[in-house]
């Protein structure tokens, strides 16, 4: 006859933060104390078979904002099933202690989130189990379940936000491992344990953003245009104070910005439109994204910015699309900068990667293209993604929506 010994593990329930006591969400506020934005993810995981887990949240969009903390709760149970056989000719009694470690580590180095958590040891047995029999069961001995994590809470803020910060179709990752430690503490060596590990992992993963500096009402149309080794930073300003000072920044994270010129107001008369130009040259050798964006410094000294702007430089000169009018709130136009033949896919992404809206057309030696959004997506920030189906291509490129 098979055995089966059932235990039931009581008070076995951590508080992890007691390792990672919960920090306080009001160095996540904005300016004034005004309270960050959030953009929540969730994922949901269970696994009967694997003891290491990834999981993986989109990553934040730095061009809309300044991301101020990520916050990541979590919870687990874990559920073990052993199985002991004696693998000897004769009876044997065996005992062993068992435990469960629980370990799970976010992006970065060191990271933000790293936490370990282990389950008390318990003494399972002694077992009597007869001579080892290739078809009868007196041999074996089913153990469990057994419930060594039980909803184990996790609740831990970081200020390490640059991991987190990238395209939001690309992903970070955390790692969850989950397994266990068999010590035989009788008939050593003379039996098999295996283990039947259930694992049920729920996490939620918060960004908390806030709006780059206040933007500059009077900025219109700033724009970026690659020519061959230099880039054309072009802005317009309506209603011009003659003692403003621009200063051109750019970064390469889309956080940590630096200037590379200053321009002073060119216009003598006050209120009036201006145009300016900037022409950036920059290194031929490097790649990734460039953003860019214009300080405009008041005569009171008030700091104003514009929005950020992005330059891949892994794209050639001629590829990419602008979009006319961005905001937008139900037709625009999109402007190639290359003549295109040919079927593409036009879809509208939302932060999240979801495809709110999806059209595809013809293109005969033609670089432009009219669009209606009969159903317009809410007030925000989205990414219209556009791919050339003839060879891949993918231009990406920010579209705001306003009502």
């Amino acid at each position: 006859m098979k055995h089966y010994f059932y235990t039931l593990i009581s008070g076995v329930v951590f508080c992890v933060a007691a390792f990672f006591p919960r920090e306080s969400l009001g160095q996540c506020n904005c300016t004034g104390g005004v309270p960050a934005t959030p953009i929540v993810y969730e994922v949901s995981l269970k696994s009967i078979l694997l003891t290491n887990i990834q999981f993986k949240f989109p990553k934040f969009d730095g061009t809309i904002g300044q991301l101020t903390c990520v916050r990541l709760i979590d919870t687990f149970t874990t559920i073990l099933t052993y199985h002991v056989q004696n693998r000897v000719p004769e009876t044997g009694t065996y005992e062993f202690e068992g435990y469960r470690r629980s370990l799970l580590k976010g992006p970065g180095a060191p990271s933000s989130f790293s936490n370990y958590v282990t389950s008390p040891p318990l003494i399972y047995g002694p077992y009597t189990l007869g001579p080892f029999d290739p078809v009868g069961t007196d041999d074996e001995v089913t153990i469990g379940p057994d419930t060594p994590f039980h909803k184990v809470p996790e609740d831990k803020t970081s200020y390490n936000v640059n991991p987190f910060i990238g395209n939001p179709l690309d992903s970070v990752t955390f790692d969850y491992l989950n397994t266990s430690t068999i010590t035989m503490l009788s008939g050593a060596n003379k039996a098999t344990v295996d283990i039947d590990a259930l694992t049920d992992l729920k996490a939620k993963l918060i960004y908390y953003w806030c709006p780059h500096s206040p933007l500059a009402t009077s900025f219109t149309n700033f724009t970026l245009t690659r020519r061959s080794n230099t880039i054309q930073v072009q802005w317009y300003v309506t209603n011009e104070d003659k003692s403003n000072i621009y200063e051109i920044e750019i970064s390469h994270d889309g956080q940590n910005f630096t200037s590379v010129g200053k321009i002073a107001s060119q216009y003598a008369a006050q209120g009036a439109a201006a145009k300016y130009n900037y022409q950036y040259l920059f290194d031929q050798t490097a790649g990734g994204k460039l953003y860019f964006r214009i300080r405009q410094t008041g005569p009171d000294g008030k700091v104003r910015y514009t929005p950020i702007k992005v330059m891949n430089l892994d794209e050639s000169g001629a590829s990419g699309f602008t979009i006319y009018p961005n905001p937008v709130s139900q037709k625009l136009s999109l402007q190639f900068k290359k003549m295109l033949n040919g079927n593409i896919a036009i879809d509208l992404v939302n932060s999240a990667g979801q495809v709110l809206y999806r059209h595809s057309q013809k293109m005969t030696n033609s670089n432009s293209i009219q669009l209606m959004l009969s159903q317009p997506p809410p007030s925000g920030i989205y990414y219209l993604r556009i791919r050339d189906l003839a060879d891949g291509t993918l231009y990406t490129e920010k579209l705001m929506v306003g009502q």
